[in-house]
Order: structure tokens, then sequence, then C-alpha cells
């Protein structure tokens, strides 16, 4: 991306509930995975809608595991797990996904 739609991206990304989790998969789509990390952990504090906290957390842990942070992954996977203790039909195969994925992150350890 060059320089002035990436500033665009960062600001509507700070500024819009579940925007983060789009403009850190457009950067994710472009290689530019430490960008789209660091997009992604910007948090709306109490405010967020659930949805768009448990995917934001999948986003990160995702993206963290990428770069290399595996106890931030870890981390991640934990929180988003927590939130989808009990998913509805529809999300239980995203939420068997992230398990599976922190299992082999943990063992890798």
């Amino acid at each position: 991306l060059d320089p002035e739609r990436r500033a665009a991206i960062e600001r509507l990304s700070a500024r819009i509930p579940g925007y983060t989790v789009l403009a850190a998969r457009a950067l994710e789509s472009s290689g530019r995975y430490a960008d789209a990390l660091r997009v992604v952990r910007r948090r709306f504090g109490t405010w967020i809608l659930p949805t768009h906290h448990a995917a934001s957390l999948l986003t990160e842990a995702r993206l963290a595991a990428r770069v290399g942070e595996t106890d931030a992954a870890i981390a991640a996977y934990e929180a988003y797990l927590a939130l989808r203790a009990d998913p509805d039909p529809e999300l239980r195969a995203e939420a068997d996904a992230a398990r599976t994925e922190l299992a082999r992150l943990r063992s890798a350890r």
C-alpha cells in the first residue's frame, strides 16, 4: 500500500469498531504482517461489540503466531476461546481450529 492509503486505513481503524479487523486483513493480504498485527491490537475499550472483540482476538492470535510472537499468540487464542467456550454451532469449527492451533503453539514452546 502506498503511504496515503496506509494512513487512511490507520485513521479509519482508529475510529470504527470492527474496522481494525478489516484493515488488518487488508494489510495481511499485502504481506504486511507486523503492520496488520499493530492495527488489530487497537482496542476500543469496554464498548466494543463482543463479535468484533472475538474476531479481533482471533486475528491477533493468527498474526502474532505468523510473526513469531508465540506468547502473544497463545494469550490471544486463550482470550478468544474464553469468549467462545460454548460456541453456537456455526462458530464451532472456528473455535475448534483455534483450540488446535493453541495446542500446537503450546507444544512448540
